[in-house]
């Protein structure tokens, strides 16, 4: 029963976790990058990086300050200290992973509007393998903390993937799309 409790707060917490807004303003992004205009999509992208993830990071310096109060006032005495202490540790240790997602957001609309839907999916798919691998490893040494870190580091092989991605399109090197037949140009 015990740890029933435990995964809900842990679910709560999820739940309270401010998450960069990930539905960009996409009809914009699209229209631009129909008409090929490059110096307006690095312009959206790097007003959506600043207001965005600003945002984003304001909501989370608010929460990290405030959520032992709220998981003591939601939780109570159903969850002990220590319980309350290691889901508030769970939180901060998951902040990279959020913050992360915040930055790569904007490079994945990016990708999205310029058709790479293939290319999305092979990146999600080695993030898969990054984090199942990452996390089972480490799980002997960080224990619950395991998770974070690995979302953290497969996150961040994303954002590496997607910027070099974003910015060889931003200089107009529009990688084609997938078409499905061989020689197609």
């Amino acid at each position: 029963m015990r740890e029933l409790r435990l995964a809900a707060a842990f679910a709560l917490v999820a739940l309270l976790a401010p998450r960069p807004v990930l539905a960009r303003p996409y009809p914009v992004n699209a229209c631009v990058a129909a008409k090929q205009d490059f110096a307006a999509m690095r312009s959206l992208l790097r007003r959506n990086l600043l207001v965005f993830t600003g945002v984003f990071a304001a909501a989370l310096l608010i929460l990290s300050a405030v959520l032992p109060e709220v998981l003591a006032v939601l939780v109570g005495t159903r969850l002990s200290a220590p319980e309350r202490a290691t889901i508030y540790g769970v939180f901060l240790a998951l902040i990279p992973f959020y913050v992360i997602v915040s930055l790569e957001s904007s490079w994945v609309t990016l990708a999205i509007v310029m058709k790479q839907a293939l290319r999305v999916a092979v990146i999600g798919t080695i993030f898969i393998a990054i984090f199942w691998t990452t996390s089972v490893w480490l799980r002997s040494i960080l224990g619950v903390y395991a998770v974070p870190a690995a979302m953290a580091l497969a996150q961040l092989n994303n954002l590496a993937w997607y910027c070099a991605n974003g910015r060889r399109v931003l200089r107009g090197g529009v990688p084609r799309p997938y078409s499905g037949t061989a020689g197609a140009a």
